[in-house]
């Protein structure tokens, strides 16, 4: 995938999902999962935060260390 447009991080929205998948196209923490990188399902807009600066989203490892938390949380409910 290649970016059409390119634009200076200045708002902040929040964004709502079904779940993070591993993707063989998106790239998001590629590096850290070595199977592909993460995908947002179902991605919805939900607000603007107005209150935060661009540098305050959620990084990647964020997003990444989320994807894993989820992992465990299905994990411990199959083993049940």
């Amino acid at each position: 995938m290649t970016a059409d447009v390119w634009f200076e991080p200045v708002k902040v929205v929040e964004i709502a999902g079904a779940e993070l998948t591993v993707s063989p196209v998106h790239t998001v923490a590629r590096r850290l999962l070595k199977r592909g990188g993460l995908a947002l399902r179902f991605p919805r807009f939900v607000r603007f935060r107005d209150g935060k600066a661009a540098e305050q989203a959620t990084s990647v490892g964020e997003i990444y260390d989320i994807y894993r938390s989820a992992m465990r949380r299905a994990k411990n409910r199959s083993n049940r």
